[in-house]
């Protein structure tokens, strides 16, 4: 990550005051503005910013992988079904 300085007109600097008031996740500007800048590239450059995979296996990855999703398991065919919660 890298700092630079940025002067911004005094409506826009109101507006993103606002904005962190009713945000509470949204807790430093400078991750409002990289947010505000990545969608604004994604809609008018995509081919700019690289798409990251996401590490590790994605249970819709893995369903895609398969061939979707599978019948009921054999083993619990047969079985009563559980209507509620039972005391034991």
């Amino acid at each position: 990550m890298r700092r630079i300085t940025v002067s911004l007109p005094d409506d826009l600097v109101e507006t993103m005051e606002k904005i962190l008031k009713q945000e509470p996740k949204i807790r430093k500007r400078s991750h409002l503005l990289a947010d505000a800048l990545s969608e604004y590239f994604e809609a008018h450059y995509p081919d700019f910013l690289p798409r990251e995979e996401p590490a590790g296996p994605l249970v819709l990855r893995s369903l895609r992988a398969r061939g979707g999703l599978r019948g009921p398991s054999p083993a619990l065919m047969g079985r009563p079904r559980l209507e509620g919660f039972r005391i034991e």
